[in-house]
């Protein structure tokens, strides 16, 4: 089982849960992780080329954070994970992954983080944004339009176009059933991932 402590001179979006460190201590309990990444990175491009050519990219990456995953819960309680049957994760080398990980609650008896649910540690690359845009020389749309057509601008674009992640237990690690809330976020039940979308723009200037 894996919750949250709000605790004076802790991280509010600290993840903890059983077994207590202290099992005579009723207020202690295992640090499994945090809901906020160690750090992130996003990297914002724009560039021209060609004189009418303009190319922008928003990269964003975030190292190491905990998700608390009932995903893989629910999946392999109807044996429907894709290493199910595996047998790597368990010490005895027979246990089948997808029983395995309902017994082990996401920290060996050292505290390190092993094949679990709550919590799943994870990191992801996400190329968010993506765009290529043409504006079509003003001296060509002279000879074609006159005076009327000032401007014309062509273009693609994408939201969420690729992602790089190890995380195995869900669709998404950024994608919560409980929204982007500071606290309280950071649980995936099934929740889809973020939508994919590619558009075409034309804008026309009279």
């Amino acid at each position: 089982m894996a919750s949250r402590r709000v605790k004076e001179g802790e991280s509010p979006t600290q993840i903890v849960g059983q077994p207590r460190t202290n099992p005579s201590d009723a207020t202690s309990w295992t640090v499994y992780g945090d809901q906020q990444p160690r750090y992130e990175l996003s990297i914002n491009n724009r560039i021209t080329f060609f004189k009418n050519f303009e190319f922008s990219a928003l990269l964003n990456y975030r190292h190491r954070f905990t998700v608390v995953s009932l995903s893989r819960v629910l999946w392999d309680e109807g044996g429907n994970t894709n290493d199910w049957s595996n047998t790597d994760q368990a010490p005895d080398g027979t246990t089948p992954n997808g029983i395995y990980r309902q017994k082990v609650n996401g920290v060996d008896e050292n505290g390190n983080p092993r094949p679990g649910y709550n919590p799943v540690i994870t990191s992801f690359f996400k190329l968010r944004e993506v765009a290529l845009y043409y504006r079509v020389p003003r001296e060509q749309l002279t000879k074609v339009f006159g005076s009327v057509v000032s401007g014309v601008r062509l273009g693609v674009s994408g939201n969420n176009v690729l992602r790089w992640t190890d995380y195995t237990a869900g669709y998404d690690p950024e994608n919560s059933n409980f929204g982007s809330a500071a606290l309280g976020s950071g649980v995936d039940i099934g929740s889809i991932p973020a939508i994919r979308r590619m558009m075409f723009h034309l804008a026309i200037d009279f």
